[in-house]
């Protein structure tokens, strides 16, 4: 299982956060942007993205309304995953097209209260289904147990129709419910408070897996 680490909710600067999280082995450098419409609050870390060198992909969670707007101001950015919000009302068919033209590979979140059946029709073009364990807008909240029957929902159809998604799990992943998503069938955990937080970063990635 591998590791994106979200730098939302930290003990230190946006820099220094950044440089933390490139020095650790994990796999991705996961970036949340929310433009205070789609969720309440406001994060858009991009300029400060574009001035830092870092030798890690980044795992960008759009959090977003007019998401194609949002996917041009991350133009020349080093990115592996593009994942905007299925509860958008905009073309989500030519969201997708759009970011794999950009040979960029997609994902596409789900909420909470959000069922896995309202992603059916496209999960055969996407790359990453991303399930949110919290209610998106802000980091370090407590994460919500039957977001476990929904990786497993997800784990069987991909086996059933041969899909090539990946699944991720972000918001309140600690050392205890990692284990419990692992099981159930993600492939990569996103997590915040629970490494930068810290003072090492590393050894909470170890504990992790």
């Amino acid at each position: 299982m591998k590791a994106s680490i979200s730098f939302l909710s930290s003990k230190f600067t946006t820099l220094e956060t950044l440089i933390k999280i490139d020095s650790t082995d994990a796999s991705y450098v996961h970036v949340d942007i929310m433009d205070g419409k789609f969720t309440d609050s406001v994060f858009d870390p991009i300029e400060e993205l574009k001035h830092t060198v870092l030798s890690k992909k980044l795992d960008v969670h759009l959090m977003t309304l007019d998401v194609l707007n949002w996917i041009e101001k991350l133009n020349n950015l080093n990115i592996s995953y593009i994942t905007f919000h299925s509860e958008i009302k905009e073309n989500k068919k030519k969201i997708i097209e759009y970011i794999k033209s950009q040979k960029i590979k997609v994902g596409m979140a789900i909420n909470p209260e959000t069922k896995v059946s309202s992603i059916k029709p496209y999960l055969k073009d996407l790359d990453l289904v991303l399930v949110l364990g919290v209610n998106p807008g802000k980091g370090g909240q407590e994460f919500i147990l039957n977001t476990v029957d929904k990786i497993e929902e997800l784990k069987n159809l991909k086996k059933e129709f041969g899909y090539k998604y990946k699944i991720e799990v972000d918001g309140g992943i600690n050392d205890e419910n990692a284990k419990l998503v692992e099981k159930a069938g993600c492939d990569i955990i996103v997590c915040g408070s629970f490494v930068c937080k810290r003072n090492n970063f590393q050894e909470q990635i170890n504990l992790l897996k």
